[in-house]
């Protein structure tokens, strides 16, 4: 336990090393946080906590050895040796001390996280008519058996009555044998 308050204590005193030294680089260089923040484009709070070198309230290691080599070319310094110093100090510690925590998103209890009732019986509906529309389009249009069978019923009854195919036509008009 105690091997881990010291290797904590040094990662506390390389975290702050890193973030004095960026400090120092920008108020050397008579540049304010906002200015750093606008060539960085990383948010004024992160750039603070980087100089203060409290690390536990950035997102992550990634995002860290990010934005530490973010800050360091924008101030014109080595970014690859302020990376190092990052991954440096973070061996060994993993991302679960930088974790966001987990939390239930799902809570039934809350009602406000719940579904209107309207909204699963409208949203039932909708799908039970969406089945019905298509049942009964497949029964009338893809079922030509049903439909061929009136047709010939149809030719049957007019048979019956005496009246040939030839006479269908002259009675409805003129045949129109060739292009409209």
């Amino acid at each position: 336990m105690a091997e881990e308050d010291v290797t904590d204590g040094g990662r506390v005193a390389a975290f702050a090393s890193i973030g004095a030294a960026l400090k120092a680089a920008r108020l050397g260089q008579n540049l304010d946080i906002a200015d750093i923040a606008k060539k960085t484009r990383i948010t004024q709070r992160h750039l603070v906590s980087l100089e203060e070198g409290n690390f536990s309230t950035l997102p992550g290691k990634t995002y860290v050895v990010g934005f530490v080599k973010s800050y360091a070319r924008a101030l014109d310094m080595d970014e690859v040796d302020f990376g190092n110093q990052v991954r440096t100090a973070y061996e060994g510690i993993g991302d679960e001390g930088f974790a966001a925590p987990i939390t239930a998103t799902n809570d039934i209890s809350d009602p406000a996280r719940m579904f209107p009732k309207t909204l699963a019986w409208s949203s039932a509906a909708m799908v039970a008519l969406v089945v019905v529309g298509y049942l009964v389009w497949r029964s009338l249009v893809l079922n030509p058996a049903t439909m061929s069978d009136e047709i010939a019923e149809a030719v049957a009854a007019e048979e019956a009555k005496g009246a040939t195919v030839s006479d269908r036509k002259t009675e409805a008009g003129p045949a129109n044998d060739g292009p409209v």
